[in-house]
């Protein structure tokens, strides 16, 4: 294993400025994640979304972190994909190139569900992985979104009850349900990616109604849904798409 000061050195060579929207659902899963971000070092600033009855604990957490943050309180709806709606445009206001969207998924429908999230943030914010995640998109402006490994599923197999809200989102991208079938999804909506990628799909408009209140809802909502849609962005500005394992390849299906 690659020394962390070593990685340290070569992060900061590398420049990045990296957005990290968070949505922190729980404060305990939250200050973990935190923990992880502090051996990262390198520009970036904590965009981050909790529910009022979580905020003092966030907030305190975010303040002795020592890093800069923006903390939005939204009402608990839509998942996690709402509040990312909602803090984007603070993100894209000030020229973040890079962004990790995380949360503190603990899916308690899912057995196994604590070391799905575990596997995902291992993938994302290790300083081993980060580093070779962001030397791939500083050497291929064409790399638009990288999924965890192990997480990047092809949509077509996996629409449900979702489909005709996904063909829909599509739609209105430009894109046919061919090439919607044609591509993958990040499943847990977690990934890290350059902002331009998802320009096209972040900037079409829902209005808070639109998304379901929160029940224990499993599938069909149109979190769900645009959960299927966040890579549609990257196929609409001709960007690829990546795992993990292997960054500087075309992600494809086992």
């Amino acid at each position: 294993m690659v020394a962390l000061n070593e990685i340290g050195s070569d992060l900061s060579r590398l420049g990045v400025k990296v957005a990290f929207a968070i949505h922190a659902y729980y404060p305990d899963v939250f200050e973990e994640i935190l923990s992880y971000l502090a051996d990262l070092p390198l520009n970036k600033k904590y965009f981050v979304t909790t529910v009022a009855e979580h905020e003092y604990r966030i907030r305190r957490a975010l303040q002795a972190s020592g890093q800069p943050f923006q903390l939005d309180i939204v009402t608990n709806r839509g998942r996690d994909v709402l509040p990312f709606w909602r803090i984007y445009p603070g993100i894209r206001t000030e020229n973040f190139e890079y962004i990790i969207k995380v949360h503190t998924k603990k899916s308690p429908h899912l057995k196994n569900g604590s070391k799905w999230r575990d596997s995902i943030l291992a993938n994302l914010i290790s300083p081993e992985a980060f580093l070779a995640n962001f030397i791939a998109f500083k050497d291929d402006a064409g790399l638009g979104i990288i999924c965890p490994e192990g997480f990047y599923l092809p949509i077509e197999a996996h629409l449900g009850p979702n489909e005709d809200r996904v063909l829909s989102i599509a739609s209105r991208l430009g894109l046919t349900r061919s090439e919607v079938h044609q591509q993958g999804f990040c499943a847990g909506t977690m990934f890290a990616a350059r902002v331009s990628a998802l320009d096209p799909l972040l900037r079409l408009k829902f209005d808070d109604q639109e998304f379901e209140q929160e029940a224990g809802q499993v599938d069909g909502t149109l979190a769900h849904a645009l959960e299927r849609c966040m890579t549609l962005g990257t196929v609409r500005n001709s960007m690829r798409v990546a795992v993990t394992s292997n960054p500087t390849a075309t992600a494809w299906f086992n």
